[in-house]
């Protein structure tokens, strides 16, 4: 196989995963919607990555919270107390972002203060309650650089990811290379 046609490949295989991130990750552009009705969130519990937002819609008739629950082990969390302190009503919306710096396994349990009470900050309170779990880390962030960084002579591609800190080498011969943190 010709370099030229192997480096074309690997950028395509590269803006692929950027611009699609990969299977069975969440992209931090995408917006999780919580639906309320019924005195129910639905869905009840939700996955999402770090940066990601999360956006609850009031679809009842009755006016709603979302109130963290103080047991959470980690503290923050949604609070649509300040912003509406009488509840949401029907059709209004209330969004919070993850903290871009959240661990995957991190979880955060909320409530409605009318129609709810909190949980004990590892499980779910009664009535209307829910949870939002963090995973894996988003794939926003990645730098992408071609050069000779072993030295043959012949042009390798490297992916940076930002999450890890780490660079991926895919050389000619197809043998990747991790090669360290950024500097």
């Amino acid at each position: 196989m010709k370099t030229g046609t192997m480096m074309r490949t690997g950028l395509w295989s590269v803006a692929i995963v950027l611009g699609m991130g990969l299977p069975g990750q969440i992209r931090a552009s995408e917006v999780q919607v919580v639906s309320m009705v019924g005195s129910v969130f639905n869905p009840v519990a939700v996955t999402v990555s770090p940066g990601q937002t999360v956006q609850w819609t009031n679809q009842d008739i009755l006016p709603h919270t979302v109130t963290a629950d103080p047991g959470n082990p980690v503290s923050g969390g949604p609070d649509s107390d300040t912003p509406f302190p009488d509840g949401f009503t029907a059709g209004q919306t209330y969004s919070w972002t993850v903290p871009t710096n959240a661990v995957s396994g991190t979880q955060w349990f909320y409530h409605c203060r009318f129609h709810g009470s909190a949980g004990n900050g590892s499980n779910l309170g009664s009535g209307m309650a829910g949870m939002i779990t963090v995973t894996g880390a988003s794939t926003s962030s990645a730098a992408l650089s071609v050069n000779d960084y072993n030295g043959d002579g012949t042009s390798d591609l490297a992916l940076y990811n930002e999450a890890s800190g780490m660079w991926y080498i895919a050389t000619p011969s197809l043998a990747p290379i991790v090669w360290g943190t950024a500097l």
